[in-house]
């Protein structure tokens, strides 16, 4: 949901590098939060 990205500053990945799918979600997780920050004024 886009509530949880309203007015944050930065952000903080992490994942289990000894899994693969957990760095895939790592990636999903950076593309949905420049696909938000990107509808918005900055």
């Amino acid at each position: 949901s886009s509530m949880f990205y309203d007015e944050f500053n930065g952000i903080i990945l992490v994942s289990d590098l000894t899994s693969h799918q957990s760095y895939d979600n790592l990636k999903e997780w950076l593309y949905e939060v420049i696909r938000y920050r990107s509808r918005q004024k900055l």
